[in-house]
């Protein structure tokens, strides 16, 4: 072992004399003057009993001071490498076989000693083991109990002072040496433990079904994620420890579809149905998830199970949107049908009249009462024409299979302009930059006459001001149509853009059908509309596009039909003219 050396197979006395083995550097064995009979009890015998050393012929010499120091050093250095190899070694066997082989080299005459170590009904022993007659022995203790033994030997009779072979220093060495050995076997023991807990719990933290996310209570600081929840949040796991809990968090604008029921503060102690979380990517997943405080050494964190519920949530979504698309289909057609009656009713009693009339038949109806009633026949025959063909536009409204294309907003409005014959007593301004949206042509431009024609009746028969404006709203397009009528009063404003619902002022010509188109035909463009009104102050009529990049070089205009941008622009309208007058 290194500086230690020992000859195999060759014992003092049994044969020519040889010399000692050699010593660590430094060190000077002690001359073998002194010698115990063979036989001497071993060291839990009584020593009182122990026979009388033999005679010697030439005196023993006392210790010198160089002897001393060299048995000191040899008894540290033997200390010393035991230390060592417990360090060295993660196996016991190992550990044990090589701290038996060096440990008669701390004992005074170590070319007469031999060691054996016993653990759990295993020995381990330096070479050419033999157990002799002189016996120092000491327990291995773990967790209070023996469960070994370190034990030295000497096989041959050997210098002794006194009737003890041993030395006490040298018996403080082998406590120290059980001692040591006990506390390293105890530590790879416990640490042995722990590697194999630390690979099971890295066998179901990676393997695991759910999500796992550690989170630092006190900076909110993500620590470590497992392999699923990356899947989840499409992070690797080096971005992790990059990021906060903030950055899981869906942004301010998706407030309104996190459920209140799931607000509470992540990673307190619940459990949380629905939880909208950010992938890097900027799209929402959503979670059920439990969260646990824990600690760690000193530290406080979060530990946070995550079930990605997405798919039911999407489901549940679509569920619900089917659900209330169906309500309001059975609301809307309620209201059609009960119209629809009332009209047929009146065009049924005016045709009975006139039909008694001609077959002069139980009717005071006289013939020039007659001829005003026939032209209200043709009017309430026209009626009816004319609200099945507005709810049948209205019903078409998102049901064609149209692309998102550039529309040129500018260029349609004047196309509206132009269809709808604004009177000249009605000034129109238009916004000067009009922009290119990626959408739905055919329900934008539904969107625009609807609110165009509401103006218009909102105005009437006064002299008055329509507006259209155009502003960016949080990365969004805002577009209003304002006019200078006599305002709406706030609780008529979210019933407007229902079907059949006709604005307070009494305007009925669109069977209250308009602002209802209008509100389809912007939320088939992906956006939202929404009322502005002050009485005596006018009203606008807002809806809100989402502002995405354009894709093509290609606009298009009228009857949906691509033009160049410049095309579009070119040349003023009247419209315009009469709006900057």
């Amino acid at each position: 072992m290194g500086w230690w050396t020992r000859r195999k197979g060759e014992r003092a006395g049994s044969g020519p004399e040889r010399p000692s083995t050699p010593e660590p550097s430094g060190l000077t064995a002690a001359p073998d003057s002194r010698a115990i009979p063979s036989g001497a009890p071993k060291e839990d015998a009584d020593l009182d009993s122990m026979p009388s050393p033999a005679p010697l012929s030439t005196p023993i010499p006392a210790p010198s001071v160089e002897h001393n120091a060299g048995a000191c050093t040899r008894r540290l250095r033997c200390l010393s490498r035991v230390a060592e190899c417990i360090h060295q070694y993660d196996h016991i066997d190992a550990l044990l076989r090589d701290v038996a082989a060096v440990l008669p080299f701390g004992w005074e005459y170590a070319e007469k000693a031999n060691a054996e170590i016993v653990w759990d009904g295993r020995s381990y022993h330096s070479d050419g083991f033999e157990r002799g007659p002189w016996t120092l022995r000491s327990d291995i203790l773990l967790d209070g109990r023996a469960r070994g033994t370190v034990e030295v030997s000497y096989l041959e009779p050997c210098p002794s002072r006194g009737e003890d072979p041993f030395l006490s220093e040298e018996r403080t060495l082998i406590k120290a040496i059980a001692h040591l050995l006990g506390v390293g076997i105890e530590r790879r023991r416990a640490k042995q433990s722990l590697s194999e807990a630390e690979e099971k719990f890295l066998g179901l933290f990676h393997n695991a079904h759910s999500g796992v996310l550690l989170i630092e209570q006190h900076t909110k600081r993500c620590c470590l994620a497992n392999p699923m929840f990356c899947r989840m949040s499409g992070y690797s796991p080096d971005d992790i420890p990059d990021l906060q809990l903030s950055d899981l968090q869906p942004p301010p604008e998706h407030d309104s579809e996190i459920d209140p029921q799931c607000s509470p503060l992540i990673g307190q102690h619940a459990m949380l149905q629905d939880l909208p979380f950010r992938r890097k990517d900027g799209t929402l997943f959503f979670v059920d998830m439990s969260s646990f405080p824990i600690m760690v050494g000193d530290r406080e964190y979060w530990l946070d199970l995550f079930k990605d519920v997405t798919e039911r949530k999407n489901t549940a979504s679509l569920h619900d949107e089917a659900l209330e698309q169906l309500q309001t289909s059975n609301r809307e057609l309620n209201d059609f049908m009960f119209l629809v009656s009332h009209d047929l009713k009146a065009l049924r009693r005016g045709m009975d009249l006139i039909g008694l009339w001609a077959c002069g038949q139980g009717t005071d109806l006289s013939e020039a009462e007659a001829r005003v009633q026939i032209p209200h026949l043709t009017e309430r025959i026209q009626r009816l024409d004319d609200m099945v063909t507005l709810v049948v536009r209205y019903s078409k409204i998102g049901q064609i299979d149209e692309t998102p294309a550039p529309v040129d907003l500018h260029r349609l409005v004047q196309d509206l302009v132009e269809a709808l014959a604004v009177p000249e007593r009605i000034t129109l301004q238009i916004e000067p930059t009009l922009p290119v949206v990626q959408t739905r042509h055919t329900a934008i431009r539904e969107a625009f006459c609807c609110l165009l024609s509401n103006a218009l009746r909102q105005v009437g028969e006064a002299e008055g001001l329509i507006r259209i404006s155009c502003t960016e709203d949080d990365g969004r397009w805002r577009f209003g149509v304002h006019d200078s009528g006599p305002g709406i009063a706030a609780p008529y404003h979210q019933g407007l853009f229902r079907l059949f619902q006709a604005t307070p002022n009494g305007h009925w010509e669109d069977f209250g059908v308009a602002l209802a188109m209008a509100k389809r035909s912007v939320e088939a463009c992906g956006g939202r509309i929404g009322l502005e009104s002050t009485m005596g102050q006018g009203s606008t009529f807002f809806f809100t596009l989402p502002k995405t990049r354009i894709e093509e070089p290609c606009l298009v205009g009228r009857s949906g039909q691509p033009v160049e941008r410049q095309t579009a622009r070119s040349g003023p309208h009247p419209a315009r003219e009469a709006g900057s007058a």
